[in-house]
């Protein structure tokens, strides 16, 4: 069962990347699998398929699970919990589990989703109803391909999973406020969970579920349902994501996707986003305006919206047309006509309402523009023109222009982003990961782009990596001074606010006699290196920061380390106990390190300095002497490692990155990490008077503990490395993660 739920839970977790973050050619054009169900708007998918090749992956995290189940932690945690509900309150709670228990084992887990899983996430086009702006909740969809002789059987397990929680909600409400209900239209084999107190349509929310052969969906809103079941059924007209030309070209140059791939399309979300922003900024005044409509036609523009994204495009027009009979004066309903006539190819019908749009007060010239409904008018006169009139009339209106210029850098500079792909595989006793996060074809013309595109690629990764080396990473960073001057840049966009932050920012370092761009970004190239080195006192690290100057960069780091001990020795006059955090700096007595200082604070020492055109700070002279000889051609470097070089993924020509991490030991650490809680918590309990207090930490702790032996569990990884290169728009990365051997995993720990 877990093998699955942990795919599920995979799936699932993919909603944090919008918060709201991955054979030669596209899988999409090869073995599509269930992208051909998802409609073509979304703009993430993620999908893993079942890879024979992987089961060994699945084996160790069973081990781990097993030895989690064996901790008995679950029903000791719900023992614990009971102990602070009243006996009413606890007989509830046994109540929700025996019932959650009987309703978990009508679901044939195992079964669910053994061949595929896909979660897709699209928004909807924002409701702009003249003051009235919203945009409801991401349409989402999972779809789980398992046993076709299972699929039935579990979908009667999940409908009563549905049935359940509304009883529990209703219940918990004391009324009937959601219900499950079978929507008129769908077809057999399909439920939905909404509000009890409106229509399907208008509910803000819905989640339902349905099969369709050996495929579970559920789905968030019914828009994404409807065109789901279309495409699974091949009744729909649209394009699924599978055949949408962006789709298959953002794959193309990547391996066979045999483990799942992931596509994220920055331009699709941010799309619906900046519309909201764009009109939530006009109707406030700042600059533009979409011009007045009346009640009446307020209320059937907001009913033509829902049916635009449902794509029912003709209803929509007939239902603008309708708002425009209602009020012939309104520029936004003039807007939404151009729109509606747009996508249902009427562009000369669309052009005459777009003019008359901005003449009746539509005065919204970034809406106009980046308007892809409007994107079949974009080269004729007309729209040009209204265009013009557009900008001029909001250059002409009272509002403040600065919110509106801060939004679009905010949009201009997140977008310079096109899209993001990746593909997973396994070979051998190795699972593989490649990417391409691609920028948008004009991205050389943002302002955004010399701060993360000027630095030069690097074409030498081991030079002060010796043979010794367990991890270290190779990479040239943003470019900090641009990087400044976007952000100083940004802020004149605020006007005269702006310019008097600036004037004041200028002022405040001239009198401390301290340049931000001049003493301190400038001095930094962007190339980083960090290397950990096993000795006998442990692992060491040496970390080492390219520097522009020498000798300017050795006198500002004398002058900063001067100033933090100053200030930290005046803290202390004033807190005696900052004194054991006093900085501490000394001329190093190492021959080997000429020109360093020895640092230390409490407990904590390292060695800085500036040589060979870089700022090094290392936890140990040794580490830093070896660092240097290696780069002298005094001692072999990396390249001489064999098990490095026969396991990590390295580039063959120029990269922005390169990084190796050796994984052997992550239980030991990560039992350790929990054995420092534990101890740590032991500790603090000599603090809390309170003898109840202290016997909840006590339990707290026990059960705590208990997960070391389930970390230790955690003793398959090997190493785990990757490399990216960059072209000037598209960055391409490759990662490997190494697994040992199973008779072997009791020596990594």
């Amino acid at each position: 069962m877990n093998k699955h739920a942990s795919k599920m839970c995979k799936v699932i977790f993919s909603l944090g990347l919008f918060g709201c973050l991955m054979p030669g050619s596209a899988l999409g054009s090869t073995n599509p699998g269930l992208t051909k169900y998802v409609p073509a708007d979304v703009f993430l998918c993620v999908q893993e398929k079942a890879n024979p090749e992987r089961q060994f992956v699945e084996d160790y995290w069973k081990d781990v699970y097993d030895a989690f189940k064996a901790t008995g932690l679950t029903e000791e945690l719900m023992s614990f919990v009971g102990g602070f509900l009243s006996d009413g309150q606890g007989e509830q709670v046994d109540r929700l589990k025996e019932k959650m228990t009987l309703l978990i084992d009508g679901v044939d887990w195992k079964s669910l989703a053994t061949k595929e899983t896909l979660f897709a996430e699209r928004f909807g086009k924002p409701m702009i109803n003249g003051s009235s702006i919203n945009m409801g909740p991401p349409d989402m969809v999972w779809l789980l391909r398992g046993d076709a002789n299972g699929a039935e059987k579990n979908f009667q397990g999940l409908s009563a999973i549905f049935h359940a929680a509304a009883e529990e909600i209703n219940g918990a409400a004391g009324q009937k406020v959601v219900a499950v209900i079978k929507p008129d239209g769908f077809g057999d084999n399909v439920l939905t969970l909404a509000p009890s107190m409106m229509p399907l349509e208008q509910a803000p929310a819905s989640l339902s579920l349905a099969y369709r052969n050996d495929t579970i969906i559920i789905a968030m809103g019914s828009n994404m349902l409807k065109e789901t079941l279309d495409l699974v059924q091949g009744r729909s007209t649209a394009k699924s994501l599978a055949d949408s030309p962006r789709f298959k070209t953002a794959f193309i140059g990547l391996p066979a996707a045999e483990d799942g791939q992931t596509f994220f399309d920055m331009q699709a979300m941010l799309k619906p986003i900046q519309q909201l922003a764009t009109a939530a900024i006009a109707s406030s005044g700042g600059g533009a305006s979409q011009g007045p409509t009346n009640k009446a036609a307020s209320a059937l523009n907001a009913e033509a919206l829902k049916a635009y994204n449902q794509k029912d495009n003709a209803k929509a027009l007939t239902l603008i047309k309708q708002a425009h009979e209602a009020d012939p004066d309104s520029g936004l309903v003039m807007y939404n006509l151009a729109c509606f006539s747009a996508i249902t190819g009427d562009n000369d019908e669309a052009l005459t309402w777009l003019t008359k749009a901005v003449d009746s007060g539509f005065h919204n010239p970034k809406q106009i523009a980046r308007d892809d409904d409007l994107k079949a008018l974009r080269d004729d006169a007309r729209f040009k023109s209204a265009l013009a009139k557009a900008k001029i009339a909001t250059k002409g209106d009272g509002g403040d222009p600065a919110k509106m210029a801060i939004v679009n850098r905010i949009f201009d500079t997140v977008g310079i982003m096109d899209y993001s792909v990746s593909v997973a595989f396994t070979e051998g006793r190795a699972t593989h990961s490649a990417c391409k996060m691609a920028l948008v074809k004009d991205a050389k013309n943002n302002a955004f782009y010399p701060v993360i595109a000027s630095s030069k690629p690097l074409k030498q990764y081991s030079r002060h990596l010796p043979k010794e080396t367990e991890s270290f990473s190779v990479s040239s960073s943003i470019d900090l001074v641009e990087l400044y001057h976007f952000i100083t840049d940004s802020v004149k966009l605020l006007g005269p606010d702006g310019a008097a932050g600036l004037e004041h920012w200028a002022m405040l370092q001239e009198q401390n006699g301290f340049n931000l761009e001049r003493d301190l970004l400038s001095l930094f190239e962007g190339e980083f290196i960090s290397v950990s080195i096993p000795s006998d006192m442990g692992m060491t690290s040496v970390t080492m920061i390219k520097v522009a100057n020498e000798e300017s960069a050795r006198e500002k780091l004398t002058m900063a380390l001067n100033h933090m001990s100053a200030a930290m020795q005046q803290a202390a006059t004033q807190q005696p106990m900052m004194a054991m955090f006093a900085l501490r700096t000394s001329e190093s007595t190492d021959e080997r390190l000429p020109g360093f200082q020895s640092v230390s604070m409490g407990t904590t020492s390292m060695q800085l300095g500036v040589v060979d055109g870089y700022l090094m700070m290392g936890t140990s002279a040794d580490a830093i002497a070896l660092c240097r000889d290696t780069a002298a051609g005094k001692h072999p470097n990396v390249t001489k490692n064999k098990r490095i070089m026969e396991t990590a993924s390295i580039p063959q020509g120029s990269f922005t990155g390169v990084e190796f991490t050796d994984k052997r030991g992550t239980g030991k650490k990560l039992a350790g990490v929990i054995s420092g809680i534990s101890m740590g918590g032991s500790m603090a309990m000599m603090a809390i008077p309170d003898p109840q207090q202290q016997k909840i930490l006590v339990k707290v702790l026990g059960m705590i503990a208990k997960l070391a032996p389930v970390a230790q569990k955690i003793n398959f990884y090997e190493s785990s490395s990757s490399y990216t290169t960059f072209d000037g728009l598209v960055w391409a990365t490759h990662e490997v993660t190494n697994y040992v051997e199973k008779e072997h995993r009791a020596s990594t720990n």
